[in-house]
């Protein structure tokens, strides 16, 4: 096997990688910078689940007064349950999206960025109340 065979299969390998890392990459960037986040199929996709995280909560609360807690006791565990199951949910499933259109932490950038998120977050509402 002479040199340019020995190296020939790798190079190319090398090469092909790199073309299709480069047009995942670039595609992912365009592809992130023009997200458009539907909030009203993420609020109704959410709504369900906010129920859910409720009902656990007040099952939880449930179970402490059967196993003789007060009622003081059960409702802060209903409460804590409540507020820890809404945070990971919302966190887990809506957070992402909305960092696509205001990512955490930050402002809006510009009045029409500003209007992009009273949009998303109209939307989603409404979605949370089951669409209108």
């Amino acid at each position: 096997m002479n040199m340019n065979q020995r190296y020939a299969m790798p190079a190319a390998l090398v090469i092909v990688s790199g073309a299709l890392l480069h047009g995942l990459v670039s595609t992912r960037s365009v592809a992130a910078k023009g997200a458009a986040v539907d909030g009203m199929a993420l609020g109704k996709a959410f709504a369900p689940v906010l129920a859910s995280t409720y009902a656990d909560a007040w099952m939880a609360a449930a179970g402490d007064l059967e196993h003789g807690k007060s009622a003081v006791e059960a409702q802060k565990t209903l409460q804590e349950t409540w507020k820890d199951g809404r945070v990971k949910a919302f966190t887990t499933m809506v957070a992402p999206s909305f960092s696509a259109v205001l990512p955490e932490g930050s402002e809006p950038t510009s009045p029409e960025h500003r209007a992009r998120v009273v949009a998303l977050w109209r939307s989603f509402a409404d979605g949370l109340k089951g669409g209108k």
